[in-house]
């Protein structure tokens, strides 16, 4: 587990990991599709039935203007993001004078460090560089030394899997760090073997011996008229006993792309995202790729929806607004 260098020698952080191109689209997917979704408060009438508190200051704030730089969408896009790519969210709380909140500031997971007090009380000590979220919070909280110190009460944390105490958030990320390590050797050696060694997929083979001006007549010739899909399956005619020999894919190439392919899937399977979504289509029937969404909605975007709906009412609703 955590950040570093895996099985494939490749360093394993949140920045690596995301340049991988299928988990990048994993957690595009989980990110986007939460951020599409509307955050509801309701509130349990006395008798029966509940009434959607569309007036209340933290509805307008979770779902039309979280803060000043921020819509809704790029917010909750933002927080989700944060979870899978680093296991935690931080947002700094922002009240107003009636004690509603009217602002989430999103704080950078890496400039957050949490200290615990000997009476069991968290601390988060927040990175003053002159970043944006801390000149921020300076409207707020009075800077000591190069940090600002919040009391736990004026931070949302929201954690995607308790780790040691629990005090911190783990991310898939960093929990299959071997895997991704691999992923990420494999995906440097296409590009290295693409730029380095890559080979022609025709040769014509003449049985005598051709001057080098010839020999570049001779490719600028073929190429003009068989190159491309616009001149494909033309006739082509031979002179001088020339003979095309078309250069196959040979096993290790084969087990290669066998590999990109499982990678993947392991991907997928971490992330838990259907192959399907990642354009895998290999054994996708109607039928199955049906239960695939239904599987998607249940057991990957409903455990983030329980996620965000019980820390939003841990951290920023009151007794009063329940």
């Amino acid at each position: 587990g955590g950040y570093g260098p895996g099985a494939g020698c490749k360093m394993v952080t949140p920045t690596t990991a995301t340049s991988e191109p299928t988990i990048y689209a994993c957690i595009s997917y989980l990110a986007d599709d939460l951020a599409k979704v509307p955050i509801n408060l309701w509130r349990q009438n006395r008798g029966k039935g509940r009434t959607l508190q569309v007036n209340s200051a933290l509805y307008k704030t979770l779902n039309f203007l979280p803060n000043a730089f921020q819509s809704a969408f790029e917010w909750k896009q933002y927080t989700q993001t944060a979870l899978l790519t680093h296991g935690n969210a931080y947002n700094f709380i922002v009240r107003n004078a009636r004690n509603e909140i009217v602002e989430l500031l999103p704080i950078h997971p890496n400039r957050v460090e949490i200290f615990e007090g000997i009476d069991g009380e968290l601390w988060y000590l927040v990175a003053s560089n002159s970043t944006f979220e801390t000149g921020q919070m300076n409207r707020a909280m009075p800077t000591y030394k190069d940090r600002i110190a919040i009391p736990q009460y004026m931070i949302w944390h929201m954690k995607w899997a308790a780790k040691g105490s629990g005090v911190y958030g783990s991310t898939p990320i960093e929990c299959h760090r071997d895997s991704i390590s691999t992923a990420l050797a494999q995906q440097e050696f296409s590009g290295k073997m693409m730029a380095n060694d890559a080979r022609p997929s025709m040769v014509l083979k003449h049985p005598g011996r051709i001057k080098p001006d010839a020999a570049s007549r001779l490719k600028k010739a073929w190429n003009n008229a068989y190159q491309g899909s616009a001149n494909a399956a033309r006739t082509a005619v031979l002179e001088e006993g020339i003979e095309p020999m078309v250069l196959s894919m040979n096993a290790v190439d084969a087990q290669f792309i066998d590999q990109r392919k499982f990678s993947v899937i392991e991907m997928a399977r971490i992330f838990r995202v259907p192959p399907t979504k990642l354009m895998v289509m290999d054994r996708a029937t109607y039928s199955n790729v049906e239960q695939e969404n239904l599987s998607y909605i249940t057991d990957s975007l409903l455990p983030i929806f329980e996620r965000w709906e019980s820390s939003i009412i841990r951290f920023l609703v009151s007794q009063k607004d329940m």
